[in-house]
């Protein structure tokens, strides 16, 4: 894990943490503000190595990463950012339970197994990719989407409006660098919206979505 912590007087840094299961430090090192969470394993394979495994984040979890740690020998588990499409995985034959939280609500969960090889320097390896389906997970996804999608849509109307402003801009170059910009705060949804401005050779007059 990172933290970060920024004085007006200090640069930005950051602390990188390595527990035990127990949730107790074993190790950390302050690395410089603006340094790549997934290049700090390196810093400590080494003792990774003495011991019995790893767990990790996402954000350490890169596919070189994981091959590092296979050629090494260490047992790993971890979420990864890969999607895996080319594994199926409709849940039809997934193992299935409920959850019960301690506030009192429950939630389906459903679980598939599968193993998956790969190959590094011509040697193969094989790991299990367990893929998970929440009820809740999804809700919340659901949430996350809804509220970008009305985010992106607030800033196209922004955008649109500032077009009828007579000090608006409305150059062709700064309408499409607003519009990069919103895609880029906005990837979960802005690439299901077809965006149409209307020209009229230097300015843009209208868009349309």
């Amino acid at each position: 894990g990172r933290s970060k912590e920024k004085r007006s007087d200090a640069p930005l840094v950051s602390i990188g943490l390595l527990t035990n299961e127990l949730g107790f430090i074993r190790r950390s090192h302050f690395y410089a503000g603006n340094v790549h969470e997934a290049d700090t394993l390196s810093d400590v394979l080494a003792y990774v190595l003495q011991h019995n495994g790893m767990i990790m984040d996402a954000g350490i979890a890169t596919r070189e990463n994981i091959e590092s740690l296979a050629v090494a020998q260490v047992p790993y588990m971890c979420v990864v950012r890969q999607g895996f499409k080319e594994h199926q995985t409709d849940f039809t034959q997934a193992y299935h339970f409920v959850h019960s939280c301690s506030n009192g609500t429950k939630y389906s969960i459903w679980l598939e197994l599968h193993q998956h090889t790969f190959e590094v320097d011509g040697q193969q390896y094989e790991d299990q990719l367990l893929f998970v389906k929440s009820e809740q997970k999804k809700a919340k996804e659901d949430s996350i989407i809804q509220g970008q999608k009305g985010r992106f849509e607030k800033g196209l109307n922004a955008i649109k409006e500032s077009l009828l402003k007579p000090r608006g801009h409305k150059s062709i170059q700064r309408v499409n660098q607003r519009i990069g910009r919103l895609r880029a705060r906005h990837g979960k949804v802005s690439k299901a919206f077809k965006i149409q401005p209307k020209y009229d050779g230097i300015n843009v007059l209208h868009i349309d979505w």
